[in-house]
């Protein structure tokens, strides 16, 4: 009988050990953000002065790295333009875009599989409210 029992714990220690995860298995859980990482330049928009604007994706936030040579009193170098970027489906985040007037504003972004984002800032229409970027 006490064999029996320690036979039966032994067999049950393996299973349970065998069965715990591990933490440090060495695996990427990709982000939700890794299509968007990245430099993107302004092609395209209602206000065209802002084209050619390089921003750098990074984690969940969008900043300046080449402002739009077009403005030289516009965004600044090292400008956070787009922050907060949340996934809401495959294609489509939310997130808070930098007006010119130093307010963010509410706005989606839809990624397309052409590596084009297209954006919408939810202001009432004005300049920069629709935008087109890619790589």
């Amino acid at each position: 009988m006490k064999t029996t029992l320690k036979i039966a714990s032994l067999l049950l220690l393996s299973l349970f050990v065998s069965c715990s995860s591990d933490d440090d298995s060495g695996e990427q859980t990709p982000s939700e953000l890794d299509q968007i990482q990245g430099e993107w330049i302004r092609v395209g928009g209602n206000n065209p002065a802002n084209n050619g604007m390089v921003i750098n994706v990074s984690d969940d936030t969008g900043t300046v790295i080449a402002p739009a040579p077009a403005v030289p009193d516009g965004f600044t170098e090292g400008e956070v333009k787009w922050k907060e970027i949340v996934l809401q489906d495959g294609t489509h985040y939310r997130y808070e875009e930098l007006g010119s007037n130093g307010s963010y504003y509410p706005a989606s972004l839809r990624f397309g599989v052409d590596d084009t984002l297209r954006i919408s800032v939810d202001a009432a229409p004005g300049d920069g409210y629709i935008q087109k970027w890619v790589r």
